[in-house]
């Protein structure tokens, strides 16, 4: 049965921080500071991720950062405060969904009433889940999440037929003999160790299908990091080299000084090279994040493209 549920946003300045806890405080701001890095650490887009604290579990939501995709207002986390016996895998698809409420109510600024509502309506299950809504939510996730239940529903089924054959060997144990019966039973415990067999193939295959998705996610999430850096480079480059046309300007406008045009001049050329160096790469990471080819090769050599370009690594910190 959930306990609680806290919004939670983020700026620059503060990081994450509680905006309100309902019906009542039960995590602090170190704990609130805690579950939104998990979230940008693992996913700078919607995400849902579940943690124990010292003394619940949380099953988390993420709108997604800004500068990345996100639904509805970006920034924000929706925490499911929840006993630590209680599973919090079962609100991977609840929580998302019942969000949508509130981060629309963020908009309109109705969320104190719009949040205890929805707190209310998880706790008496009156949350439909819509296929739909949540694949606009995840979209690069839907196939994984179908891996995902498939290899739970696998498992199950593994160890109830895991149970079957040792209560059929224990019984062949007790019993002792070759009678009808027992050739029977050896015959049932055969025919699903063979079973069990293909279905344990089966989840080593669904198993490396969720690895390597997590995997291009992961590598996708790294390109576009290196973009906004890149970027972020570029600006600052473009503001040294507006303030150096100033100062050659205010040079030439003074009698009697000269020796310094030529130097500044030679700078901004410098300048305007590397800015155009750059450019160039992020058109490249671009390109190979649209295109999906994001495997080991391609960042390699995406990597060795960075560190040639002239004081660039230092602005690097992945």
């Amino acid at each position: 049965m959930p306990l609680g549920i806290a919004l939670i946003d983020w700026t620059n300045k503060t990081g994450f921080f509680t905006i309100m806890q309902y019906p009542q405080t039960l995590i602090t701001e170190e704990e609130v500071m805690r579950i939104g890095s998990i979230h940008r650490m693992r996913y700078l887009e919607p995400s849902f991720i579940t943690l124990n604290i010292k003394n619940y579990k949380v099953a988390s939501f993420y709108s997604g950062m800004k500068t990345a995709r996100w639904v509805i207002e970006p920034n924000y986390v929706i925490s499911l405060i929840l006993e630590s016996s209680e599973n919090a895998e079962a609100y991977s698809e609840i929580l998302p969904i019942a969000s949508l409420r509130i981060l629309e109510s963020i908009r309109t600024n109705t969320f104190k009433n719009v949040v205890p509502a929805v707190f209310e309506d998880i706790k008496l299950g009156r949350i439909i889940i819509n296929k739909n809504e949540l694949e606009k939510i995840f979209p690069s996730k839907a196939e994984e999440k179908v891996d995902l239940t498939e290899l739970k529903t696998l498992r199950q089924k593994v160890q109830e037929q895991e149970g079957i054959i040792n209560m059929l060997q224990n019984m062949m144990e007790n019993k002792g003999g070759a009678s009808g019966q027992n050739v029977e039973n050896l015959a049932e415990i055969d025919m699903l160790k063979t079973r069990l067999k293909m279905k344990n193939d089966k989840i080593e295959e669904l198993e490396k299908r969720v690895s390597d998705a997590e995997m291009k996610a992961s590598r996708i999430s790294l390109l576009e990091t290196r973009v906004r850096t890149m970027t972020a480079d570029i600006n600052e480059k473009k503001e040294i080299i507006r303030e150096l046309k100033n100062k050659v300007s205010s040079v030439k406008d003074m009698s009697g000084i000269g020796g310094s045009e030529k130097s500044d001049d030679d700078e901004i050329a410098r300048l305007s090279r590397i800015i155009q160096e750059k450019d160039t790469i992020i058109n490249k990471l671009r390109a190979k994040i649209e295109s999906g080819e994001t495997d080991g090769s391609v960042i390699s050599s995406i990597t060795k493209d960075l560190e040639d370009s002239e004081g660039l690594s230092k602005y690097i910190g992945l």
